[in-house]
């Protein structure tokens, strides 16, 4: 609607320039008509009574052309007549408003026309000679004033300056609803499209009008957002797959670190067995006393609780869920976690330990999958330490510098630190520890998409994973998800 405001601006100030200029011309037309009808009426008058009042003044004397010039007064409201005579010494009463000099050198044997002021105002006189061919008779004096052409001048004024506005109106109410309609409304459908498709939505359509180029402008936007639609859609399914074969090798990797757990618990469920087939027995022989059957018998309901809750969390981590965040304690996601991995721990002599600050709040996370991603980080270190040793997880909070998303912006951070006392990483394969399939491991012994994954997770959740490591004195991996906001 702007634009369409300025081009009707425009077009007018073009317009009512053309009306001012041709307002002038005609102004100054119509006054030089008006000018010379005066001079012709005044010639014409003074032409006709100049022969009667010679014939009067040769036949019945001075006195009867006098008279007959007063009678032509009484007659005439705009023009005064009177003889002049060119003889100075005559009366004054006689004598030309004109110097007869003047008169005399005046081009043309007939009228001669001149401008003069008397009290203050602008008049016309004409002179006829009542006798060209002897001067002495003198001449007819028409004199007229401009009071008229000054008022046709202001009328003709007012006149145009009412028809230039009425112009300038009419034609500024027919290009305001021209304009608006074949121009200001589709531009408008134009922009609300635009930003429909800005914001991504290219379902409603413009229907182009006409065959001019804002039409052809609407059309291309309706070619670009079917094509932008079709590409959406296509992004999107490519998406839903992609997520889809993620989530697959999420899975296949947490059923693979099931598989590698399934020795550890099968130890650790051994125990339990044995002690309650033990009792069992011993309750069944019947030798025992009742005070030693129901202590056999909470022996046997506190192994089969252990072996539940170890069977519960094996499942509860490979079970597959869909992705979903919620606020999540730390200390409890760490525990539940050691609580899975103790037993393959304990198998290869690894000391699962874990420290946290006090007072650690609450994360926005998926538990399933961050579990998983921890799980991921903690089977690499116990598996970096073939001699056994100490895995310690540590909880703290910190406060990260801005990324290149956040330049300029701190973070506060809730972070887990994954300190084994392994082998350590090499220096030349630091940057290659994340990538999928890559690993330093035997054939067999791992899948190499462990820390891939761990690091896949941890990223969509908005973190970072951040990994320090000398050969031969083990790794530290940091962990830094951030806090809400």
């Amino acid at each position: 609607m702007k634009l369409t405001l300025k081009l009707i601006g425009i077009l007018l100030v073009l317009i009512l320039a053309l009306v001012a200029i041709d307002g002038l011309l005609s102004v100054g037309r119509e006054r030089e008509l008006f000018l010379r009808k005066m001079r012709d009426n005044a010639v014409l008058l003074g032409e006709t009574t100049a022969p009667l009042f010679k014939e009067i003044w040769l036949g019945q004397g001075p006195q009867r052309a006098f008279a007959l010039i007063q009678e032509v007064n009484r007659s005439e409201h705009h023009i005064a007549v009177r003889w002049v005579s060119p003889d100075t010494a005559i009366d004054k009463l006689f004598a030309p408003r004109i110097a007869p000099d003047r008169i005399k050198s005046a081009p043309g044997d007939s009228a001669a026309v001149f401008s003069f002021e008397r009290d203050g105002r602008e008049q016309m006189a004409v002179y006829i000679p009542v006798n060209p061919k002897d001067p002495t008779f003198g001449w007819l004096e028409m004199t007229e004033a401009y009071s008229d052409l000054h008022a046709y001048t202001r009328e003709t004024v007012i006149r145009t300056l009412a028809f230039s506005a009425a112009l300038v109106l009419l034609a500024g109410i027919m290009l305001l609803v021209f304009g608006t309609y074949y121009l200001g409304r589709p531009l408008q459908r134009i922009i609300e499209q635009t930003k429909r498709i800005g914001s991504g939505d290219f379902s409603r359509l413009a229907t182009p009008v006409g065959q001019d180029e804002i039409a052809q402008l609407s059309s291309s936007l309706n070619d670009m957002s079917s094509q932008l639609a079709a590409a959406q859609d296509e992004v999107r399914l490519q998406t839903e797959r992609r997520v889809a074969a993620i989530e697959q090798l999420r899975h296949t990797e947490r059923l693979a670190t099931v598989g590698r757990l399934a020795s550890g618990i099968a130890h650790e469920l051994g125990t339990p067995l044995n002690i309650i087939s033990g009792r069992a027995k011993m309750i069944g022989s019947g030798q025992l006393t009742p005070d030693e059957s129901t202590h056999s018998s909470h022996v046997i309901a506190e192994q089969s609780d252990r072996m539940a809750k170890i069977i519960r969390h094996l499942l509860d981590f490979a079970r597959r869920r869909k992705a979903e965040r919620a606020p999540v304690d730390l200390c409890r996601l760490c525990s539940q976690t050691i609580d899975l991995l103790q037993p393959m721990a304990r198998k290869a002599g690894v000391n699962l330990q874990l420290s946290a600050e006090p007072d650690m709040p609450l994360v926005q996370l998926d538990f399933a999958q961050t579990q998983q991603a921890l799980v991921n980080v903690i089977v690499n270190g116990v598996q970096a330490m073939p001699d056994g040793g100490n895995l310690t997880i540590t909880l703290s909070q910190s406060d990260l510098p801005g990324t290149a998303d956040r330049p300029g912006r701190s973070r506060r951070c809730a972070v887990i630190t994954v300190a084994d006392e392994g082998v350590g990483i090499p220096p030349e394969h630091l940057k290659a520890i994340f990538d999928p399939f890559f690993t330093t491991k035997e054939v067999g012994a791992g899948t190499g998409l462990g820390l891939s994954i761990a690091h896949g997770i941890i990223g969509d959740h908005g973190g970072i994973i951040d990994v320090q490591s000398t050969v031969g004195s083990g790794t530290v991996l940091t962990i830094s998800l951030p806090l809400e906001e």
